[in-house]
């Protein structure tokens, strides 16, 4: 059986898989002109490993929610800010960061499990990178989920960000969303999840954001040496009401 990791992997490259072909067509460029590409070669490490690695679970109620990655408390100094009226931060995400070490496995295993040649994989990544002009951009791969209304998932209530080891925040350049989807579960939910309060189902979207890769002056927002990249999420009417968590740059696999 498939590990859930190279799953939901394949599942974020399978939304825009229509759109590449279109993408790289419309270029006006040969393939592989910008960027340097790596072959897809083979990975000592597992799939899981690396996507583990890079995943995040941002949310002020760790316990309540299973899954990959890391569960990163909430608020300032571990404790969640603000309570949206006593119940809890609404929403729980599941943010991965799609560096190129990560997409370069990723379509390694996607191209096994979908029977690619070498040569198809390669050519895959090499579009795949351009339809996410990953050299210029991060890319962050978001689930996003509330217990509450589906209307808790309108983008336009909350401002994302990213924050460089530095101290510098920034917010999204741009993003795709997909449809909200109702799920009654997912993957790696405790066993007493229901019990707590999730019983009735949770709405649930996919988000791609795009966020700088570079600043102003040319410099990596993720320099050489950072240890912590932060992920959050602020609520516009009331700025105190906010989550966030931070990848460990320094504990992925390569």
């Amino acid at each position: 059986m498939k590990n859930n990791a190279v799953i939901t992997f394949s599942i974020a490259i399978i939304i825009v898989a229509a759109s590449l072909t279109v993408s790289s067509c419309s270029t006006g460029r040969p393939m592989g002109q910008r960027g340097d590409y790596r072959p897809v070669t083979f990975f000592s490490q597992s799939f899981d490993e690396y996507w583990n690695s890079r995943t995040i679970t941002v949310t002020d109620r760790p316990r309540q929610m299973g899954g990959g990655g890391r569960v990163a408390m909430g608020g300032m100094g571990g404790q969640p800010r603000g309570g949206m009226g006593g119940g809890g931060f609404p929403l729980i995400l599941r943010a991965t960061l799609m560096d190129s070490v990560l997409i370069d496995k990723g379509i390694y295993e996607y191209g096994k499990m979908a029977g690619l040649s070498e040569a198809a994989a390669n050519e895959y990544l090499q579009r795949y990178k351009e339809r996410y002009s990953v050299d210029d951009r991060i890319v962050i791969w978001a689930q996003i989920i509330t217990p509450y209304s589906e209307l808790y998932l309108d983008l336009e209530r909350w401002t994302f960000y990213i924050e460089s080891a530095s101290g510098h925040t920034y917010q999204p350049i741009g993003f795709e969303e997909r449809d909200i989807v109702l799920q009654s579960s997912f993957p790696g939910d405790s066993p007493g999840i229901q019990q707590r309060g999730f019983g009735g189902g949770r709405n649930m979207k996919t988000v791609v954001f795009y966020f700088p890769k570079h600043r102003s002056d040319g410099t990596d927002v993720i320099a050489r040496g950072d240890k912590r990249l932060k992920f959050g999420v602020v609520y516009r009417i009331n700025t105190n009401e906010q989550v966030s968590g931070y990848w460990e740059l320094n504990a992925f696999p390569r």
